[in-house]
């Protein structure tokens, strides 16, 4: 047994300085890659150096990721330090065969590449100071990212092993947690300071290639970083608007109506402006990052901006999401979405680059830019999918645009012969200049990245999402202005001021496109098609000035026209007939309302930007265009397709949202730096000259007061109070009064040492991806899981919803859970060892999570002398080796015991339990029932029903997670009725199920449900029962049997709406419900008649918690307050006569009268049943 001294590290064998190293690492790797791109991209203004760290990157981490694929090497420092070297070879040769034309690049073109440098510079220094004031990793999703990251950089070979999942591959995208790891690996960092290099770098990739881009289709430096700047540092309207809001008097006295008056701020105005941007100038004055004076007591920086800022924009639903770039970078979570960015870039920057290819004799260019496009849209596919169908559109316009104006040899001549002769040779050259390029890119994408396919199974498949507009789920034209408007007016500036310039060069070259692509006759035929001809021809005929004009009148009348039709098109009406195959949304009642204005708006726009983009002989014209037109089209696109996937209705569409607006964002932000600068370009032509100088005056004026006056500004509020709350806001470093580092799991260390040095010595002392057992996971908290997820080494089964999510059966996770809990508590020896050989458990962890959730599991580990092996140990954590010579008296059939039938077990009492798995303790308990003979409470995040005596004697408990009989998820309230039955609101499987007495499934009821209901209650005289429809804003009255019978209500505010009803109850014919967002309760009769109603003393700001409420036998309300921490006491007439459990509750939700007049609570996030009594 090996066991740590204090004072001294015998584990941490990762490199000394992580950060010097990284840095100075990829300041080589901009050297290493620039002379592999300059082989395509020396046409570029910058030479391609934007684009060499990226590509650089790609090449160590495939070659790193493709031979242990393979499997003729492990994944190893060595290999990556061999790999580094041929990628190294390869630049010095490439480099001195170009030696002449770099030196005349870096001679004439230096001071692009140094303002493409320092813009890299200063993003990586941004965003690598908020990561020094924020490391840890711990937040959202963040574990899991970590656990990829940690388990690539042990692995060997690949497929990767889920280390949330033994025995099995990953069925996720972590190529790019594998390019993070190869470089790490080389450097030798360990995987908590590269988690947070990482996530610093990535924003720094996608500027640089950003300014790249951007300064080739406009030559401005001064416009690329403007677009640069939006790309990785600008925030939306929205986050704008919601910190206007934050100090509205609407905000201080009333939150209910969050969205409709946030998206109406701008309009109404109806803003404390000084203390607005007070708060501004005093986050500015303080340096934002380099704090002087205390923090600011602003209470909505946490709970009221960032998340806000980010999530949930559509109105009173969770139908999507609207992140953005740089939000993702604040949050640093090191997603897909987000690693796969600098890929993103790199592939546009290829892409446009081709348009400025000249077509010469040496052809070789072209087809190293079609390599590394084939490479870069393979990494693309594997690290985030998502971004698939944008890349396809930026290539096939590319190719087209290349076929159109690019003479290259493989074009066959086609000016002469028949129609049908040339129609042929017009085939053939659509076949050579783009089905086979394009053909080409696509099969090796797939063919380069062959072994992560075959190992890969998708759990979405393509739907058509047309939606009902009740539910807001299609994007409403402002909130989608809100999130892109600065972005959206350079673009929609730039395609209207296309239309009406005057040179008709691109109209003739438009009209002769098939000619030129070969698909019409001669030059002269082309010619006779030209605006000019057609427009003599019928009797149009006139000066060239008159020209100019009647092109300009043609193509604004097609434009609205275009526009006209869309809008009338996009009126609201009712498809019931197809509602189901239109859909696939089997449980809606009513037709599908569809709203596609959004649609209509944007099609005139993406059709010209298309037409323009063809038509423009200009490359940088073309590169602006082409990126406007995928990212209108995608956005377009969105509001009638959807990804299916596991998610349901109204939430289908929120994944699908939240990876293309990305997308959306990356393209329009590229499309409006380069519009910047091609505007100021128009402002001074002579071909502007024929307009009044006035008008030109007045469009200068705009231009330049709203959009740079204006909306550029406005994107500067995310970035200053973003960052605030993310460096002095909970948890960050500075609050804590922790010296500054990248160090992620530094917070670990500090909460917990002694976990943390068992961490670390299974980190360093087990080699390779041995199982070790952990108490199974909860989805989203960190502290569960730590050891898989830290070390990288799988266990039975880690969060028990991301496994779920990639594609594991909901059984199979269930029965894992089970079975981790078993060797655990069983004290069936013979049991306990099989499940260690069913699944290959080499050793097992005793930490903080398992003895608070099982007890002295040493205690019972102590007996295992012949099976297991006590290899390290620290206070009261250690860990187990089990061995593989088991005696052959373990290996006998032992059988199953189902989990109903197992031997009752001791649990704690009512109100001694607290956070924890076993019985008598609670995970966010909701729902709590006194039924005169027992105790029922619905344990939430536990996934089950308790019972406990009038006594508080824990009885027995039945559920689990999952969607089958006697599974739940998340259930939130319990009742009983007259024969005993037990009733469970089985909240987010969307069913209300029965059962015995004794806790034996006896029946599901899943008609007339709703959508996420929080609150059950019952009529003692008829049976029948009455639920809290939270997310339809409803409330529902089924029949004794679950039948429905009637609904009252809808979402909104005033009489006959509600907002979030999160508590029900029944008293004296009478239904109370507490409407949580609009504060107040309301009274109905037993056939829900409206008979009064009265407000809640809830504090303003957003109500997030789930409140429920009780009656008196005397007819006294009590209403719990999950915010402040209280009961409040009504009397039957609404005034408020007592406040109960001040300083005693943190969170309280359910209620229920017990014995001896005592009012039980269950306070939800103290994980724990409380009684207090109630006042005479």
């Amino acid at each position: 047994m090996l066991k740590h001294q204090e004072g001294r590290s015998i584990f941490d064998r990762t490199a000394r300085h992580p950060g010097r190293r990284w840095f100075f690492f990829f300041q080589l790797l901009a050297l290493v890659g620039f002379p592999i791109v300059f082989m395509f991209a020396r046409h570029l203004p910058d030479a391609g150096w934007g684009l060499s760290r990226p590509l650089a990157m790609l090449l160590l981490g495939y070659g790193a990721w493709i031979i242990p694929s393979l499997g003729w090497a492990p994944f190893s420092r060595g290999l990556t330090l061999a790999l580094f070297a041929v990628i190294l070879g390869a630049s010095a040769y490439a480099a001195w065969r170009q030696r002449a034309a770099i030196a005349e690049a870096i001679t004439q073109r230096w001071k692009w590449m140094l303002g493409c440098e320092l813009v890299y510079l200063a993003i990586f220094g941004f965003y690598l100071t908020i990561r020094m004031h924020n490391p840890d990793v711990y937040w959202g999703e963040k574990p899991m990212d970590l656990s990829f990251l940690a388990a690539t950089y042990r692995s060997e070979y690949f497929p990767l092993r889920d280390p949330w999942y033994a025995g099995h591959a990953v069925n996720y995208y972590y190529l790019g947690h594998t390019l993070v790891a190869a470089t790490g690996k080389l450097l030798n960092i360990g995987v908590e300071f590269l988690y947070n290099l990482a996530a610093a770098t990535v924003p720094a990739l996608v500027g640089a290639a950003a300014f790249s881009i951007i300064l080739h289709a406009c030559r401005r430096a001064w416009a690329a970083t403007a677009g640069a700047y939006l790309l990785t540092v600008g925030g939306s309207l929205w986050s704008a608007a919601i910190w206007f809001y934050n100090h509205s008097p609407q905000f201080r006295t009333d939150n209910s109506r969050y969205h409709e008056l946030a998206r109406r701020v701008f309009v109404d105005g109806n803003v404390d402006w000084s203390a607005a941007f007070g708060h501004l100038w005093q986050i500015l004055k303080s340096g934002v990052i380099f704090y002087s004076g205390p923090p600011i007591q602003e209470a909505r920086f946490d709970d009221g901006f960032f998340w806000r800022a980010g999530h949930d924009i559509i109105p009173n639903t969770r139908t999507a999401a609207n992140e953005f770039p740089s939000w993702t970078y604040l949050f640093a979570d090191l997603h897909a979405h987000m690693l796969v960015m600098p890929l993103v870039l790199l592939f546009i920057g290829t892409a446009l680059a081709m348009l400025g290819l000249p077509a010469d004799r040496r052809p070789h260019r072209r087809w190293c830019a079609l390599g590394c496009l084939s490479l870069t849209l393979g990494a693309i596919i594997c690290v985030n999918t998502w971004d698939l169908p944008a890349s396809a559109l930026l290539l096939l316009f590319v190719l087209l645009w290349q076929m159109f104006h690019v003479k290259h040899s493989n074009q066959l001549p086609l000016n002469a012969g028949t129609w049908g002769r040339r129609a042929l040779l017009a085939a053939g050259n659509l076949g050579f200049s783009v089905i086979l390029p394009l053909g080409m890119v696509v099969i090796g994408a797939f063919a380069l990245y062959a072994p992560f396919h075959v190992n890969f199974v998708s759990r979405v498949e393509v739907g058509l999402g047309a939606v009902q507009r009740s539910w807001g789920s299609n994007t409403p034209p402002d909130i989608f202005a809100l999130i892109f408007g600065a972005m959206l007016f350079f673009v929609a500036w730039y395609l209207i001021a296309r239309l009406w310039q005057p040179n008709i060069e691109e109209d003739a070259t438009a009209c002769s496109l098939l000619n030129e692509g070969g698909w019409v006759g001669s030059n002269a035929a082309a010619s006779s098609r030209s605006p000019r001809s057609l427009l003599n021809k019928g009797g149009w005929g006139g000066s060239p000035e008159a020209d100019v004009w009647r092109a300009r009148f043609i193509r604004l009348c097609l434009f609205a026209a275009l526009l006209l039709f869309g809008l009338l098109a996009s009126r609201y009406y009712s498809l019931p007939s197809v509602r189901q195959a239109l859909v696939n949304i089997h449980h809606l009642t009513h037709p599908v309302t569809l709203d596609y204005r959004l649609l209509a708006l944007l099609l005139p726009f993406v059709v010209w930007a298309m037409w323009y983009g063809l038509a423009s002989r200009r490359p940088g014209e073309a590169a602006t265009a082409a990126l406007a037109w995928v990212g209108l089209g995608i956005a377009a696109g969105v509001e009638f397709f959807f990804i299916q996937e596991t998610w349901g209705y109204p939430e289908h569409r929120y994944n699908t949202v939240f990876k293309f607006y990305l997308q959306v964002w990356t393209y329009l932000a590229l499309a409006a730096g380069a519009a910047m600068g091609l505007l100021i370009r128009f402002r001074s032509r002579p071909e502007s000259d024929d307009l009044p100088a006035q008008a030109r005056r007045l469009g200068r004026t705009a231009l330049v007061l709203f959009g740079f006056g204006v909306l550029l500004p406005l994107t500067l509020v995310f970035p200053i109070v973003g960052s605030y709350t993310i460096t002095r806001g909970i948890g960050s470093k500075t609050n804590n009064g922790d010296i500054p580092g990248l160090d992620g799991l530094s917070w670990f260390k500090k909460q917990d040492p002694d976990n943390y040095w068992a961490m670390k010595w299974l980190t360093f002392n087990i080699p390779g991806q041995p199982t070790v057992l952990e108490a199974p996971g909860t989805s989203y908290w960190h502290e569960t899981s730590r050891i898989s997820t830290m070390t990288g080494l799988p266990t039975i089964l880690g969060w028990p919803h991301h496994s779920k999510e990639r594609s594991h059966p909901d059984p199979e996770v269930s029965q894992r859970e089970r079975d981790a809990i078993a060797i655990y508590s069983s004290q069936d020896k013979r049991r306990v060892v099989r499940l260690l050989q069913d699944y290959g458990v080499d050793y097992i962890y005793v930490g903080a999570q398992e003895l608070r959730r099982f007890g002295n599991v040493h205690r019972k580990f102590s007996r295992y002398g012949d099976v297991l092996d006590v290899v390290y140990r620290r206070g009261e954590y250690g860990v187990y080796q089990v061995r593989r010579n088991l005696s052959a008296e373990y290996m006998t059939e032992v059988e199953e015991v189902a989990p109903a039938d197992e031997p009752a077990q001791a649990g704690m009492s009512l109100l001694e339990g607290g956070d924890g798995f076993g019985y008598g303790q609670f995970r966010e308990p909701r729902g709590i029932r006194f039924d005169g003979s027992r105790f029922f409470v619905a344990d939430t995040f536990n996934h089950r029903v308790q019972v406990f005596a009038p006594d508080g004697k824990f009885l027995f408990a039945f559920g689990e997670s999952g969607g089958g009989e006697s599974q739940f998820r998340e259930p939130n309230d319990v009742i009983t009725d007259a024969s005993g039955r037990i009733i469970v609101l089985d909240t987010w499987n969307g069913r209300i199920q029965v059962f015995d007495p004794k806790g034996r499934f006896a029946a599901v009821w899943t008609e007339g449900i709703g959508y996420g209901p929080r609150a059950i209650a019952r009529d003692p005289a008829s049976g029948r029962l009455y639920l809290a429809d939270t997310g339809n804003g409803q409330v529902r009255m089924l029949s004794p049997e679950g039948g429905l019978l009637r609904v009252y209500g809808e979402r909104g505010a005033g009489p006959g709406r509600f907002s979030n009803p999160t508590g029900i109850a029944f008293h004296d014919g009478r239904v109370y419900v507490l409407d949580r967002d609009n504060r107040r309760v309301v009274v109905l009769d037993a056939e829900l008649r409206y008979l009064a109603d009265w407000p809640v003393d809830y504090p303003p700001g957003d109500l997030m918690g789930e409140p429920k409420l009780a009656v008196t036998p005397e007819g006294r309300v009590l209403v719990s307050d999950a915010f402040k921490g209280r009961i409040l006491v009504y009397d039957p007439d609404g005034r408020p006569v007592a406040v109960l459990g001040t300083g005693q509750l943190v969170a309280p939700t359910g209620l229920t009268l017990g014995p001896g007049g005592l009012v039980y609570a269950s306070d939800m996030r103290a994980h724990r049943i409380l009684a207090l009594r109630l006042p005479q």
